[in-house]
Order: structure tokens, then sequence, then C-alpha cells
């Protein structure tokens, strides 16, 4: 490829005449690109010495201390050339990280901060006085400096990825709607942004431009497991099933090992009445691909009680909930699989937890009063036959 093609011609170069610095750090450079950093690690330190106070070979060798896991070596390297207000902005970026990497955050905040007002242009110096900020726990001051490297350079996905996780966060979900859409515009846009907005709009409740914006993603980048994903979920939200299924059974044929696509089919399927057995087989899967998740664990209890296995949903259900579930809807799925087994006072309770989680839940308050009206009829009937 060009750059095995260009260290061939820089090596000549370097034998005809040995010991430019300028052949060197370009060697070293090609190495490092290409991955060989152990030899490209002593070419850039020689070039460094021969070509004292050069930007270049100075950020190189940053570079590959950085990516060496050795910060404090890129700190020292750039120590001298960073001491300047008209330090190259390359220079500056390769700082900072280099005193986060040291967890130096303060040291960081204050030589980047100063430098954002400096280069106050600059989106590389905006995003990561952005970063620092985050790691300082300022996620509002974040946020700013985020928008305005969108705004210095919109084509920047990076940017784009953590202002908009970051604004959802902080619910200020119509600035991230704003972003995500004028980052659509761009070249560099692709099905995984297309995909965050159709979510992200959904999430204010704008379900038929999420559902524009995922079918135009579709349209525009391909059938993509996140677009599919996003579109079934905005289907199911305007209660057509149906073509939410057919959205997820296409990514499970992408994405055989897909749990998402697993969970998501299994639940609807159970939750609906539609396939309790089907819904067995995916969760069974999804349950072998993430054995740790209780979400999964209780999409499984949930279809072994829609198929009438009530031992092996309250085995599901009770593992789920032990891994740290206390979501009303699993504590009442175990509720209802207990009651099926005839262990009334234990539902009671498991109902009981899921009010506790969410007092106004009707549903589990129903579920208490007959199950507590029941136990009564059972008591009288106890005290008649005695």
């Amino acid at each position: 490829g060009m750059p095995t093609d260009a260290l061939v011609q820089y090596r000549r170069a370097s034998t005809i005449d040995p010991g430019q610095c300028e052949i060197e750090t370009a060697i070293a450079r090609v190495l490092f690109t290409i991955g060989r950093i152990e030899d490209a690690r002593p070419r850039a330190a020689a070039a460094f010495r021969e070509c004292e106070g050069s930007p270049e070979i100075t950020a190189l060798l940053a570079a590959i201390a950085l990516s060496n896991g050795e910060p404090a070596l890129a700190e020292s390297v750039l120590v001298a050339a960073t001491a300047r207000e008209d330090a190259p902005v390359e220079l500056v970026v390769l700082m900072g990280q280099s005193l986060l990497a040291q967890e130096k955050e303060d040291d960081a905040l204050d030589f980047v901060g100063a430098r954002a007002e400096i280069d106050s242009v600059s989106p590389a110096v905006a995003y990561l006085h952005a970063q620092i900020l985050l790691r300082l726990d300022r996620p509002e001051d974040a946020a700013s400096e985020l928008i305005r490297a969108h705004g210095l350079d919109r084509n920047n996905a990076s940017v784009v990825e953590l202002a908009t996780s970051l604004l959802g966060s902080l619910d200020r979900l119509d600035e991230a709607v704003d972003l995500l859409e004028s980052f659509l515009e761009t070249r560099g846009a692709r099905a995984r942004h297309a995909a965050t907005l159709a979510r992200t709009l959904g999430l204010l409740g704008d379900n038929a431009r999420a559902l524009e914006v995922a079918r135009a993603g579709v349209e525009r980048f391909g059938e993509t497991p996140a677009l599919l994903r996003a579109l079934g979920s905005i289907l199911f939200d305007e209660g057509e099933v149906d073509e939410s299924l057919a959205a997820y059974e296409r990514v499970l044929e992408l994405q055989p090992s897909s749990v998402q696509a697993l969970n998501f089919i299994a639940y609807t399927l159970a939750d609906l009445d539609m396939d309790a057995e089907r819904a067995v087989e995916l969760a069974t899967r999804a349950v072998g691909l993430s054995p740790e998740s209780g979400i999964v664990r209780d999409t499984l209890g949930w279809a072994y009680f829609r198929a009438g296995r009530f031992d092996e949903a309250v085995v599901e259900l009770e593992r789920a909930v032990e891994l740290g579930e206390t979501d009303p809807v699993i504590l009442e799925h175990l509720g209802d699989a207990l009651e099926a087994q005839g262990r009334i006072e234990e539902a009671v309770r498991a109902w009981e937890r899921a009010l506790d989680q969410d007092p106004g839940r009707d549903s589990a308050t129903r579920r208490i009063t007959a199950a507590r009206r029941q136990l009564d009829m059972n008591s009288l009937d106890e005290g008649t036959n005695e």
C-alpha cells in the first residue's frame, strides 16, 4: 500500500543522504502509521535530537510515547515546545492528552483552558477542553464546549457523538436533535447517527419525525442493525407490532447473535401471547449469550410463564431479581409466577416490592387486593373445616 511504498522511497533517500532529520522523521512517521511502533521509536528519538525544536518530530515522538503507555515521557517531550503561546495546536492537544492520561485533570484544565481562549477557533482544543471538563464532573460546561466545537467543525463525528450523549444525559434532547440534524447533512454521517437521531426524536415523543428519519436512514445507508432496531422500536410504540417484529427479525438475520433482537422478539411474543414456545426458544438463546443480564432472564422467565411452565418461570425470575433487577415489571412477573405455583404469600411480597418501586402501579395494587382476599377466604375455609 501507499505507506509501505513511501517507506521504501524514504529509506532510499536516507541511504543516499544519511543523517537528514527530515527524512528520518518521515520514516518514523510512516513506521508509526503502519503500527511498527518499536521500529518507529528509536528513529523518532534520533530525529528529535537532530531536529531540535521541530514541531513535527516533537509531535511524533509524543504521540509514540502516548500510544506506548508513557504519558510522562510525552509530557517531558512537549513541555518546552508548548510553553510558547504560539505553539502548534497539535502539540497543545498532545500535551493535554498526556496530562489527562496521568490523571492530572487540574493541570490539564489550566493548560488547555488557557489555550482554548488563545486558540478560540480550534475545534480540537475545544473538544479536548470539553473532555477535561467532563472528567472534572462539570457536564454543563463540557456541553457548552462541545457545542462550540461542533460549530467550529461540523464534520467531526467524535464531537457530535459525545455531545449528543451528554446532552441526552442532561435532558437537553432538543439540542441533541439540532446537532444530529446538522451532522446528517455532512459527508461524515453514518447509519448510527441517523439511528441516534431517530431514537432521540422517539424519546421526545415525535414518532412521526422519528419514523421519517429511520426510513430515510435505511434508504441512504441501507439496512443496518442500528437503524432497524430504531425503526422497530418506534413502530412498536406506534402500535405497529407486526412491522416492528419484522424489523427486529431482519436484525436477527443480519446479526444472529444480537441479544437485543433476540430479547425484543421473545418478550414481545410472550407479553402479547403471540407465540410462547418461540419466545422461550429465542430467550434461551439470549440468556446463553448474556447470562448475567437480569433483563434477559426476566424475558425468559416471562416466556416460561406464558408457556405454562411455572416452575422454570420462577427460577428465571428469581435469578433476574438476584442480578439486581428491581424493575417493578420484573417483580410483578415474579409475583404472577409465584401465584401460579400457589405460593400466594410470597407472591404478595413480590407485588409489594413492585409497589415500593412504583407506588402508583395500579396493576400491583389490584393483584395484592385480590390475593389478600383469597388468603382471607382460605383462612375462613380452614376455620370452618375445623
